[in-house]
């Protein structure tokens, strides 16, 4: 279809950086500029901001003014979720003849909007699967009923995908055991990364101990176990810690830190742009990540650029640990048992092993990401989806499945072999 025209790609999400600061918006700006840099019509379709703006070469078309996304629970809202992909059924309407409808699975909805408006079509739709919930994760997350209600919801729409796009081995295992038979392919990376963005070398830290926890402030993120497990540090440690990031969470955060008698030694950031982040994480030692739940971990390339090691908890839905390196250099993934104390405990000893290591352990960070920086770049994944858009690149068969075969638990397909092809491209 790209023959007469060129090539025509569409972005779905409903949020879109800056107006949101998480990784998943910051990861598909970066593929909508780079799709474009390469010659495509690329639009980004979103709910941030209603209206249409063209910049960088992209065409970014705003549904729906932005709303209040979140709960102050920290769960995200069905209503935002449903008004979007209701505009977005009569709108995608205009992208039939695209080559290639990318669609992003969070909040779940947009995905039956975009089988249902692009049914019968030849148009390519893939499905972006950054994270998949199991039916226990979702009850913890939402309530039993609807908990329960949107497990069955994102079960539905995996089965519509006609294939699935992850980034790790581990979202990649748990699509193939949710469905079996699932066509997965596995990008690169989605590191925004280059390697003139990597220091030469780690930088000289400052007297005492500096320890930053950067992401949203949210309850899977774990901001409120950073903060304990820097007080429990700053007892054996002349220790001083950063909390960036806003969130629900926010006010449980400080709330906590004066609570632990950490008020002065532990502070807040709220708002940071990206020049201000690498400043701090630059004067850091560690970065503590206790996330129980990541589809691939931008932090962890942000804190490894700037030599700064990071402490994560190896939860079974934890696809960063997968970013320290097959030999860990990137930092050290702790036990994760579920119960705060035991964590807090896991954190703090993972906290001490990255300053026992202290130079060589910064200097190992820096290796880390320069390998991200080559291997799991926006731009080699942006080449596989440019394949799909031009369907050279072939989908991957699907595994046969044996008879008999049942959907898996979440400790099943922890055990459960990758058939995703994951490739890099030539």
């Amino acid at each position: 279809m790209s023959s007469a025209r060129g090539l025509e790609i569409v972005l779905v999400y409903d949020c879109r950086y800056p107006d949101s600061l998480g990784g998943a918006e910051r990861w598909l700006g970066a593929l909508a500029r780079e799709l474009a840099r390469r010659g495509a019509t690329v639009t980004y379709i979103h709910g941030a901001r209603r209206g249409v703006a063209e910049s960088e070469g992209v065409r970014w078309v705003g549904l729906m003014d932005r709303s209040h996304l979140y709960t102050g629970a920290g769960v995200r809202r069905m209503v935002p979720a449903a008004l979007f992909a209701w505009h977005l059924a009569g709108h995608l309407r205009k992208y039939r003849t695209a080559d290639l409808v990318y669609v992003h699975d969070m909040p779940i909805l947009p995905v039956f909007a975009a089988a249902w408006t692009l049914r019968g079509r030849r148009t390519r739709w893939v499905v972006e699967w950054i994270e998949w919930w199991d039916a226990a994760y979702w009850r913890g997350y939402a309530g039993t009923v609807t908990g329960t209600i949107g497990y069955l919801l994102q079960r539905w729409a995996l089965r519509l995908s006609p294939v699935a796009v992850c980034s790790t081995r581990t979202v990649a295992a748990m699509l193939t055991s949710a469905r079996p038979g699932m066509p997965v392919i596995r990008l690169p990376g989605l590191a925004t990364l280059h390697a003139a963005d990597v220091a030469p070398a780690a930088a000289a830290r400052g007297p005492g101990v500096r320890a930053v926890y950067l992401g949203r402030l949210v309850p899977h993120k774990g901001a409120l176990l950073a903060v304990a497990a820097m007080a429990a540090a700053a007892a054996r440690y002349p220790l001083t810690g950063l909390v960036i990031g806003s969130g629900p969470e926010a006010a449980s955060v400080h709330a906590e830190i004066a609570r632990l008698g950490m008020t002065g030694v532990i502070e807040v950031l709220s708002d940071a742009d990206d020049e201000r982040v690498r400043a701090e994480l630059r004067r850091a030692d560690v970065l503590i990540h206790p996330s129980v739940r990541e589809g691939f971990g931008l932090v962890v390339v942000e804190a490894n650029a700037q030599g700064v090691p990071v402490v994560l908890l190896a939860a079974p839905d934890n696809a960063a640990v997968e970013l320290l390196g097959p030999d860990g250099a990137g930092g050290v993934a702790v036990p994760w048992t579920g119960r705060a104390d035991d964590d807090v405990r896991s954190l703090t000893a993972g906290v001490a092993t990255v300053l026992a290591a202290g130079a060589a352990g910064r200097a190992a960070a820096l290796v880390n990401a320069r390998r991200l920086a080559t291997t799991a770049t926006v731009e080699r994944s942006a080449e596989m989806i440019w394949r799909l858009a031009t369907r050279r690149q072939l989908l991957p068969l699907p595994p046969s499945r044996p008879s008999g075969s049942r959907v898996k638990s979440r400790q099943d397909s922890a055990r459960t072999p990758d058939r995703s092809n994951d490739s890099p491209p030539p």
